[in-house]
């Protein structure tokens, strides 16, 4: 009973709500609530001083609001008696949603009043234009504020900028991004313009990161090219060795991994990669305890050794490897190792600027018809216990039938510092690694048998570098002419980088500035390298750097092509994107094919979407294993990315007979899809429940409870607000809800059942209407997303795996302002027929919102309408839809947009 209670009423404590309206604006409490007009408590009548337009407005509020919404009672704070059709800038926003919910058929009720479509057009379209006309006559440009860089825009831009990599603690502790109260202004995200703003604290913390970055970036001497490695693992079988020493008499079985370095003249370098010719390490240190040569030390090498699995046996020279399983932790925080695996542990090898090259010799271990699939992670080994767990690409399908021997190249970093890979204050380093598991799956920790994964042996070597010196070194200090001087170069160095980190063409009196730093710490006694780290960290304090758009001076197309990189990469620009901005005829929507196709437009995407859809990181032991957290993470933004590069129609963000998948989605799914490498396309069966983004893990999950149960009304908000746009009042503090041990059977009863004792609430019926509808028709989606029969939790002590405790039937039936839909095809169809225009005229409005880096002013209302037409006009088409968007003032001069 305590659970039902759970699900069917806890859930709701904080989202009743009673209010009708919303008044999504930023205008403060005292104007919301009391505008200068309500001194007036008498209503005002029709009169003929106001033209026929206002008459017939003022006749329909008095005919049917002016009850709910007058001098007597003012539901939701909100009064409608008093209003100066002269002067809307107060009452003018709340009006505004007024008739948008006249239009929706929420208000009036219909209880109360009859007011008939007809009327409510007519109400519509006249108040529309009277409060367009009102804006467009009497707006007052507000101040302009610079666009600081946020978190994820700052990193971006520091890695990308120093050729660095920010450690991730270093980015956690970082300030988050606030986007404002989201209760009182819609279409919020984290580069909120008025939102992001720099407090002392906030400073010291983002000049803490770019000390860290700039000590990777510019060491006090000039990196030097590490020493080549050759090793060469050869898996053998389990060997008896007689034993030396006291033991000389006993015999043990041992597993031998024989190793050797290669000469070199049988290394084939990666084309375009140089190495160290000089120096050569080609031997791994061996165990001489059991007096055999060549069997590696048992540290170096660690195989399957994990909490959830066994240790993998040598047979048939070579490891075999089932596939992966993770059981679902739950009641805890730690991570294990998903098993099984096999891990070389290196820890003689150092922080290297290059990449290693780790070649697997592998084939299937047996004949079934899936193959397995090998993928590598390299790292310090403490990463493979986290959620850090770093990928050395993406994972590789062996097709190499069983008794061959394929060959499968992966490339790896290992440039860590080592501060990122200290245990504990005082304690030893982690060592430096690889790891290397099946990629096939059971679900729900299922320990599959098959496909395995059969490796006979492992080449290692490396460190390779593009070029030397490094391009990190490189971006920085160009190479010196014999001719030039010191000062000379080290304006020239000074002055390169201004022009990257300012984003632009920078004056010269700026130039100046810095040149006169530099010299300075250098006859202060700073090395050369010592006195440009300096000089470059105080670029990197200035607010030039930190803002997007604080210089007013600078070229107003480079300042546009800014403003167009933070938008579609997350990212700042690149040099020939700045160079060509330079062009007078230059115009944003030119470079919409280089922005779509360029690597860094995943960064938007998974940016915009994770903030649209309202995505959360929940800890992993909500979820069943790492795999499936990171994949659901994942497939929101790689669905949009498909649509916008592809220029699919966004009618399939409401439904889609496709989804973008990769093979650990598609399992979790179950649905069927050819083997390969990361996310693709796949075509869903004729009759599947998925199918566009309502039916996707990521937001189903990250909208229900722990333990996999769902939650509708939670469900029911996140549409009605990110899908449909409709932007919902905060819930009333004071919400008593009925005790469900007062009502028999309570615990036997569907959600949709339970859900109706909470809905005859007077005080929660006014949202909960438009919201639970919307929710359950999702029931059949448990809280990970899967698809389910009846409704479960899951029991989460004392058994594992746990157990699925069954307790009412799921029920996805429900009305939706008088159609009835049983289920998510049935929902998904009415959303499409009914209200598909609404939902991507909600889209628009929130991509337009993330591009302008703020809410959407009421003064934009024909804006957005005349760019919603163009966009529908094409089909929907996203392309189009960008277009239209960097046409806007809000991209091309915020100043003049103000």
């Amino acid at each position: 009973m305590a659970f039902a209670f759970g699900v069917g009423f806890v859930l709701l404590v904080g989202l009743g709500v009673g209010c009708f309206f919303d008044r999504s604006s930023d205008r403060s409490e005292r104007e919301r609530i009391v505008p200068v007009a309500f001194a007036r408590s008498k209503s005002v009548s029709p009169s003929e001083k106001f033209p026929a337009d206002v008459r017939y407005i003022q006749t329909i509020l008095e005919d049917h609001c002016i009850d709910c919404h007058g001098s007597e009672t003012a539901k939701a704070d909100l009064r409608l008696d008093g209003i100066d059709w002269n002067d809307l800038s107060v009452m003018g926003e709340d009006l505004q949603e007024a008739l948008e919910q006249v239009i929706l058929m929420e208000m009036p009720p219909a209880k109360k009043s009859k007011l008939g479509e007809s009327e409510r057009a007519k109400f519509h379209a006249l108040l529309t234009d009277k409060l367009r006309r009102f804006h467009s006559e009497n707006r007052e440009p507000a101040a302009f504020v610079p666009a600081k860089l946020n978190r994820a825009q700052f990193v971006h831009t520091l890695e990308d900028l120093l050729s660095v990599r920010i450690p991730e603690n270093l980015v956690a502790s970082l300030p988050g991004d606030k986007s404002g109260d989201p209760s009182m202004v819609k279409h919020l995200f984290s580069n909120n313009r008025k939102a992001l703003s720099f407090s002392l604290l906030q400073f010291e913390l983002y000049k803490g990161c770019i000390e860290e970055a700039l000590e990777q970036a510019i060491p006090d001497e000039q990196p030097k090219m590490s020493p080549f490695r050759s090793y060469r693992f050869d898996f053998s079988v389990v060997t008896e060795i007689r034993m030396v020493g006291k033991n000389k008499d006993k015999e043990q079985k041992i597993e031998r991994l024989v190793t050797q370095g290669k000469v070199m003249a049988e290394i084939n370098p990666p084309d375009g990669y140089v190495y160290n010719l000089k120096e050569l390490i080609d031997v791994l240190p061996v165990n001489k305890k059991y007096g055999v040569d060549g069997v590696v030390n048992p540290k170096i090498l660690r195989v399957g050794s994990t909490k959830i699995s066994g240790r993998m046996k040598l047979q048939e020279n070579g490891i075999m490897l089932p596939p992966l399983h993770s059981r679902l932790e739950h009641g805890r925080v730690d991570v294990h190792i998903l098993g099984p695996n096999v891990t070389f542990v290196l820890p003689e090898i150092r922080a290297s600027e290059g990449v290693y090259r780790l070649r697997v010799f592998a084939s299937k271990g047996d004949d079934q018809r899936e193959h397995p699939k090998l993928a590598v992670f390299s790292g310090p080994i403490s990463y493979f216990r986290s959620g850090q767990i770093r990928s050395a690409g993406p994972a590789q399908v062996v097709d190499t039938p069983k008794g061959e021997r394929g060959v499968y190249d992966f490339y790896c970093q290992l440039n860590e510092k080592p501060a990122e890979r200290t245990r504990t204050p005082g304690q030893q380093d982690w060592p430096l690694g690889f790891l290397l598991r099946n990629e096939v799956f059971g679900v729900d920790g299922e320990q599959l048998e098959s496909p395995l994964l059969h490796i006979k042996s492992v080449e290692l070597d490396g460190p390779y570098y593009k070029h030397w010196p490094t391009p990190r070194e490189r971006n920085i200090f160009p190479v010196r002419q014999e001719s030039e001087s010191e000062p000379d170069y080290a304006r020239r160095v000074i002055d390169r980088f201004l022009i990257r980190a300012f984003r632009g063409d920078v004056s010269q009196e700026i130039r100046q500035k810095y040149f006169t730093y530099w010299k300075a710490a250098r006859d202060n006694g700073d090395t050369f390298r010592q006195s440009i780290r300096v000089t470059v960290k105080t670029i990197l304090l200035s607010p030039y750097f930190l803002y997007i758009d604080a210089d007013a001076a600078k070229n107003k197309n480079q300042e546009t092509a800014t403003r167009l990189a933070y938008f579609l990469w997350h990212s700042p620009p690149t040099a020939e994107l700045l160079q060509r901005a330079k062009n007078p005829d230059w115009n944003a929507a030119d470079e919409l094919n280089y922005m779509l196709a360029h690597p860094q437009f995943s960064r938007f995407m998974h940016a915009f979407a994770g903030e649209w859809l309202q995505l959360k990181k929940k800890p992993d032991h909500l979820l069943r294993g790492r795999m499936i957290s990171a994949a659901m993470n994942r497939e929101p933004a790689e669905f949009l990315k498909y649509l916008f590069q592809k220029n699919r129609s966004l009618e399939n963000l409401i439904d889609s007979d496709f989804l973008v998948l990769n093979d650990t989605l598609a399992k979790w799914y179950g649905i069927e899809k050819p083997q390969g490498q990361g996310f693709g396309y796949v075509k869903l069966p004729a009759d599947s429940s998925r199918g566009g983004v309502l039916t996707m893990s990521a937001p189903l999950t990250s909208h229900s409870k722990e333990y996999g149960v769902s939650d509708p009304i939670a469900r029911g908000v996140w549409l009605c607000e990110r899908i449909l746009g409709r932007h919902l009042p905060p819930p009333p503090m004071n919400v008593e809800f009925p005790n469900p041990d007062d009502f028999e059977g309570f615990e036997k009863l569907t959600i949709s059942e339970q859900l109706k004792f909470h809905q005859e609430n007077p005080a929660c019926y006014g949202c909960h209407h438009r919201i639970d509808p919307l929710g359950l028709p999702l029931e059949n989606f448990d809280g990970y997303g899967l698809w389910r029969e009846e409704n479960y939790r899951y029991e989460i002590i004392g058994r594992r795996p746990p157990s699925k405790i069954s307790f009412a039937k799921s029920d996805a039936r429900s009305s939706i302002k008088g159609d009835s839909v049983n289920g998510i095809i049935e929902f998904k169809a009415l959303l499409n027929r009914k209200y598909k225009d609404e939902i991507l005229h909600s889209f628009t409005e929130f991509l337009y919102a993330y591009a302008a880096g703020r809410s959407v002013r009421a003064s934009e209302a024909a804006l957005i309408d005349d760019m919603h037409a163009q966009f529908k006009a094409s089909g929907y088409k996203p392309r189009t839809l960008l277009e239209q968007i960097l046409k806007t003032h809000a991209l091309t001069n915020p100043r003049e947009n103000q």
